[in-house]
């Protein structure tokens, strides 16, 4: 899985240097082309992040007006709530930022789930091209090895040819991305956080264990440029080399 992995010394550091790196990544979209599209997640981590980016000087770094929002997964059955993924993005991130970048929500309120899935995906479709989906796109990493919606075990981890699929949860069903869509990504980073994410981060980078039961696993490295990020709290159980630690910029 080829990954290129920075640790940073604290959680602090380690959000500071994904916002840095997103801000680089929007920008050099944007001096080729008109709008750049990203994909972000709705975690408790990321939501760190997106207080970080409402702030100077990330958010006068971006023209937010030419950048398209997408989302990895969303809960579907909301009972007429606003789904959860896109109320993190909407009031962590966009309520700061004015003029407003164009937020693009997965849709959860169809007759279906897997009618929901398929419009996301049409959607989608008519966005991008079959080679290329977002030109950035972040994902965080849970516990059992999730990424967006994807759960270990789930049918949705074999999924190449449609770009969003329902997966089954304890919760009831979430619509996520699937591998097929986020392996044609420009621009992909994970963000790790945390002594609870110790043992799955270790079993990640150790790479003897397939998707199916670490789904961060069927990225593959795909993207043209995948990178991950963590703290150093998240790699105690990592070698001494693995561990070493550097200044975010």
């Amino acid at each position: 899985m080829a990954i290129q992995w920075s640790v940073l010394a604290n959680q602090k550091s380690a959000i500071r240097e994904v916002a840095t790196r997103m801000v680089r990544s929007i920008r050099d979209t944007l001096e080729v082309r008109s709008r750049c599209r990203i994909c972000l997640p709705g975690t408790r981590t990321a939501g760190q992040l997106y207080q970080l980016l409402r702030t100077s000087p990330y958010r006068e770094a971006v023209d937010w007006t030419s950048v398209d929002l997408w989302l990895t997964d969303e809960l579907h059955g909301n009972g007429g709530w606003e789904p959860p993924t896109a109320a993190i993005v909407r009031t962590q991130l966009m309520s700061a930022l004015r003029p407003l970048p164009r937020l693009h929500p997965i849709p959860v309120d169809g007759a279906s789930p897997e009618l929901d899935a398929s419009v996301y995906e049409e959607t989608l479709r008519r966005h991008f091209t079959p080679g290329q989906t977002f030109d950035f796109a972040l994902l965080g990493l849970g516990i059992d090895g999730r990424i967006a919606g994807l759960l270990p075990g789930c049918d949705a981890l074999q999924e190449q040819r449609r770009w969003a699929a329902v997966v089954p949860s304890e919760n009831g069903c979430t619509i996520s991305l699937t591998p097929g869509c986020l392996n044609r990504v420009r621009e992909l980073g994970l963000l790790v956080l945390g002594a609870r994410k110790a043992r799955i981060l270790k079993r990640l980078r150790s790479c003897r264990e397939d998707a199916t039961r670490i789904p961060a696993m069927a990225i593959e490295g795909r993207p043209r440029l995948t990178w991950g990020v963590a703290d150093r709290s998240a790699c105690v159980h990592l070698g001494q080399s693995a561990q070493r630690t550097r200044e975010a910029a």
